[in-house]
């Protein structure tokens, strides 16, 4: 959800019951239009909030995706639509929510059958709810219609809003983001993240999510909880083997094979192609395995095919044992790693995602932890690599001006200038070029210089068409040159020469990252060919990497070691480990990111 420019939202908090009666709500506006801001309240559900402001549920959901499949929160403000308001209904009506009854006050012209029709009852249901009616329908007259008499209470616009770990706090004069990480307890990037970066700041009178906590109070408990569990670990000893689970689509059941045991080899006869994903990465969990085991890891590992089917994870986490186990890896697919996820929490079972995924399952997810770095990680590493090394070098910020790219370039400036204050300097030269041409390029640089150029922009036929107009002014006896800075989808772009990544000194930010020379890679790749016959691809690193790290981590410190995560940065063979906690009822997400550059056709790490 986004929380920029919601200045009103303060009125909707004090007026824990608002009547719109003869009169427009006011409105807050942004790019994306005008909105009129709605408090959730608990007992409220899609369809009474549709009725209160005369709109279409569907409406309601196109402006606020983030409730898609998840559900309203109490304490969550959505955006309504003014566009898609039912303006003639809205100002004749008088409708107000408490709890789960919608209260509707009845109005000149309103009939007991336009009323049934309105909400969806037979005017027998709307009577027996009202009998005062069957006197006669009179104005003024106080209709309830509870939102559980409506339709099918199994529909989503009938859910009950639920509790949620976040609430909102209202920016006052004069707060900063480190004064409420210190008045919250949380990092000040984690309350970036969890309010979608921030990208414009913390503005007087915005609504931002925080931890649902009362400072003064949680602060005590905290330190007695500490306390407690720093006893807790001080005297844990494991006397049992720890229980590991690693969830995977083998999908054995497709194999072509009677032999259902995990078979690594990609060409063996008889694999099923799409499971090569989950082969390759069994095969580096296998050797992160014996590796700690020889620094005295003592655990039971487990392996389950998850294929890629709902009705199989459901199967297996319904097995009795289940809530026994001290660590689940994976699954890989969204939908699955949610559900076990949820297990998970219930059991105080950490649970680590290996793969890309959205941020959005470590919310209320306390118990999990996320391998891959998110859009705002990558931003920032962009902002802060241009602005440490290329200050001084004429750096500017080309901005191309899509809309769906407005927060990334906001983010992007809010970063680059709290770097450059550091260093005492400006802020950020933007500059602005909608369709990029080589006369619009000209105009913004001088012959014999070079130019740093940021960006954060994915827009494939802009990036393209800007690296070959760049390319052929570093070319030209100008004497311009360039170094490019950009985001990790750029290494995807099949139509860049080869050659403009090194004339114009291209960097790029990676989730990870293999150095073939290192040892340690050379080590993993030498016992992979050796245990496997064949050389290991990219999952291989992956399963290593994520296996290693979380069995590492529950080997040092047992039971307590999501207390640690955020303390040890680590180096993965294909992985940099940094991690944050994104809320403090939320999980863990990593913040490490590669920046690599290519030299002689070759990837050259810089960070």
């Amino acid at each position: 959800m986004r929380f920029q420019n919601l200045l009103l939202v303060a009125f909707f908090i004090i007026s824990s019951i608002t009547t719109f009666a003869q009169q427009e709500p006011q409105v807050v506006e942004d790019e994306q239009g005008s909105f009129y801001i709605h408090l959730v309240e608990k007992g409220q559900t899609l369809y009474a909030i549709s009725k209160k402001y005369a709109v279409e549920v569907s409406a309601i959901t196109l402006a606020n995706p983030e409730i898609e499949g998840n559900g309203i929160k109490i304490g969550q403000t959505l955006r309504i639509p003014v566009e898609q308001v039912n303006k003639k209904e809205l100002k004749k009506s008088e409708v107000t929510i408490v709890g789960d009854t919608i209260i509707h006050k009845v109005v000149k012209k309103e009939t007991l059958y336009s009323l049934a029709k309105k909400y969806e009852l037979s005017v027998e249901e709307l009577t027996a709810i009202n009998p005062s009616v069957q006197e006669g329908l009179k104005i003024g007259t106080e209709l309830k219609i509870p939102t559980s008499s409506t339709q099918e209470p199994q529909k989503e616009e009938f859910v009950l809003a639920r509790e949620d770990s976040l609430q909102f706090h209202i920016v006052e004069p004069k707060e900063t983001m480190y004064s409420l990480s210190k008045l919250y307890n949380i990092s000040i990037d984690s309350l970036q993240l969890i309010n979608g970066g921030l990208p414009d700041g913390l503005k007087i009178g915005a609504a931002i999510r925080v931890p649902k906590q009362n400072p003064k109070y949680e602060l005590e408990k905290q330190v007695e909880k500490q306390v407690a569990d720093s006893l807790a670990e001080e005297n844990w000893m494991q006397t049992e083997p720890f229980k590991i689970g690693v969830f995977l689509p083998f999908y054995l059941s497709k194999a072509d094979t009677a032999d259902t045991t995990v078979n690594v080899s990609r060409h063996a006869s008889g694999v099923y192609r799409q499971s090569t994903i989950a082969l390759d990465f069994y095969a580096g969990t296998q050797i992160a395995i014996d590796s700690l085991k020889q620094q005295g890891l003592w655990a039971d590992i487990h392996y389950f095919d998850t294929e890629n089917n709902s009705d199989s994870v459901r199967a297996l986490m319904a097995a009795d044992s289940m809530h026994t186990f001290d660590l689940f890896v994976g699954p890989l697919y969204k939908s699955h790693f949610m559900y076990v996820s949820k297990f998970a929490n219930q059991f105080n079972i950490p649970i680590v995602s290996p793969v890309k995924i959205s941020s959005k399952v470590l919310l209320d997810q306390p118990s999990a932890v996320k391998l891959y770095p998110n859009e705002v990680a990558h931003v920032k590493a962009i902002a802060n690599y241009a602005v440490n090394h290329f200050a001084d070098s004429n750096l500017l910020f080309l901005n191309p001006g899509r809309f769906n790219e407005h927060d990334k370039a906001e983010l992007f400036k809010k970063f680059a200038n709290q770097e450059l204050a550091k260093l005492e300097k400006d802020s950020i030269l933007e500059v602005s070029i909608y369709t990029i041409s080589r006369s619009k390029v000209l105009q913004q640089v001088k012959d014999s210089t070079h130019y740093t150029v940021a960006m954060v922009s994915e827009n494939q036929a802009y990036v393209s068409e800007l690296m070959t107009i760049l390319n052929d002014i570093a070319l030209s006896k100008r004497g311009i040159t360039f170094t490019l800075i950009g985001p990790e989808k750029w290494a995807d772009f099949d139509n860049i020469e080869s050659t403009y990544w090194m004339n114009l000194h291209v960097y790029v930010t990676s989730s990870t990252y293999i150095d073939y020379d290192l040892q340690g890679t050379k080590q993993f790749i030498s016992s992979f060919r050796h245990q496997y016959h064949t050389d290991p691809q990219r999952f291989a690193f992956t399963g290593f990497d994520a296996t290693y790290f979380a069995m590492n981590q529950l080997k040092d410190y047992g039971p307590y070691w999501l207390k640690h995560v955020e303390e040890n940065k680590l180096e993965g063979l294909s992985q940099k480990l940094d991690f944050i906690q994104v809320g403090a009822e939320s999980g863990f997400e990593n913040q490490g990111v590669y920046i690599y550059t290519i030299q002689d056709y070759r990837k050259i790490r810089v960070q």
